[in-house]
């Protein structure tokens, strides 16, 4: 079973949609893109980085593209991340929403932030990460 998302990047008149079939809960798909975020302080760069992106997990699907291109949201996606990256180049602004569209037909909003791009990426992967390790010792926990 997979956990479908989008990542919806905004800036100026530009917007690019992305699909992510695995894995897209804020602990895995999440924690990669806020990962992502912090290495790649503006849009450009970043959507550069995610078309570059292999999933190189599995040996069935390795060197598949980890985020597709897409015209449109999946209907099918769990998540929507939607990045709005605005201002100018000294004063970068970045709104990240991360919406959970439930399987009853409801949308809950389980994150959001805005302010200067740095503070907000810092808050993000912060956020990102504590669920990650919640994740993690969770895993261990079931292993032994």
């Amino acid at each position: 079973m997979s956990t479908r998302g989008n990542v919806v990047i905004k800036y100026g008149n530009t917007k690019v949609v992305f699909y992510r079939h695995h894995d897209n809960y804020i602990s895995e798909g999440g924690y990669e893109l806020a990962t992502l975020i912090k290495h790649n302080v503006n849009a450009p760069a970043l959507i550069k980085d995610m078309l570059t992106r292999q999933r190189g997990i599995y040996i069935h699907d390795m060197d598949r593209p980890l985020y597709k291109l897409c015209s449109a949201l999946a209907g099918d996606s769990e998540y929507t991340y939607t990045l709005t990256f605005g201002g100018d180049y000294l004063s970068q602004t970045l709104q990240i929403k991360v919406v959970n569209h439930t399987y009853y037909g409801g949308e809950v909003t389980i994150y959001s932030k805005s302010g200067m791009v740095g503070a907000v990426a810092d808050d993000f992967y912060q956020y990102c990460s504590k669920e990650h390790m919640e994740a993690f010792k969770k895993s261990m926990a079931r292993a032994s």
